[in-house]
């Protein structure tokens, strides 16, 4: 057997994992409610607040500002989370806001734009960001106001 065959056996196996959901998490256990204004997603290792619109739209200066700043207390965290713990979702995290939209475990989520913290590698007036109604992922200049959705990763 040589290498190439090798590769493909291994893509293969993972390309079935993938369609069957990822992993080997059985139905029902992807997310985790912590009930501390949180939720665990066990597929992509993010924890996310579970409103994922309790904050207003924002430059993406700001929002980056105000996720560097979000802690316990604030959006209903009861997490016992600090400043600093929380991030904007990357670029390649982007798809997965449409997974916790599409699960029914999250509140009020909008049809909306939310960032990424991701700044275009070509423009830095350009951000990316995600658009929840059609799952577009593209660039807004960063002046422009948005939603955000912060994230952390799960220990």
């Amino acid at each position: 057997m040589n290498n190439r065959a090798g590769w493909w056996k291994g893509a293969v196996v993972i390309g079935l994992c993938s369609l069957l959901g990822g992993g080997f998490l059985q139905a029902g256990e992807r997310y985790t409610n912590n009930n501390n204004g949180t939720i665990t997603d066990h597929k992509s290792k993010l924890v996310a607040l579970a409103d994922g619109n309790c904050l207003q739209k924002m430059t993406w200066d700001e929002a980056m500002a105000e996720v560097g700043r979000l802690a316990s207390g604030k959006c209903g965290l009861t997490d016992g989370s600090a400043a600093g713990n929380w991030r904007l979702p990357t670029k390649r995290e982007l798809g997965i806001l449409v997974d916790w939209r599409k699960s029914g475990k999250f509140v009020a989520l909008n049809n909306d734009f939310y960032w990424s913290g991701t700044v275009n590698e070509e423009d830095s007036k350009l951000a990316w960001l995600i658009f929840l109604a059609t799952v577009y992922i593209g660039n807004d200049l960063k002046s422009d106001k948005n939603m955000y959705w912060p994230v952390r990763d799960a220990h």
